[in-house]
């Protein structure tokens, strides 16, 4: 992942090995960041690429993340890169 776009974020750190935490994000340990009241979880080079999600707490943000992340694998294209390689990860 590449952090230049979250520079001015806050870095949180998770435990993503609560038993609540779905599985992908378990294995794939996207980044989290706050961005004012927000919480922003994100996997590949930024939000706009990358598989994205937020909300009001870390557990909204990664549980949208892992919304996003099943939405882009059922629609997956050729040009959707960070599905790819999410999905590369997930079959290891």
């Amino acid at each position: 992942m590449n952090n230049r776009d979250f520079d001015s974020f806050e870095k949180v750190e998770f435990n993503f090995d609560q038993e609540w935490v779905p599985k992908k994000a378990q294995k794939l340990r996207p980044h989290l960041y706050k961005d004012g009241f927000a919480y922003c979880c994100v996997f590949g080079p930024d939000p706009q690429v990358g598989i994205y999600g937020c909300g009001d707490s870390p557990e909204e943000a990664i549980m949208d993340w892992a919304d996003d992340l099943d939405q882009r694998i059922a629609a997956l294209t050729g040009e959707d890169n960070a599905a790819h390689i999410a999905i590369e990860h997930l079959e290891r």
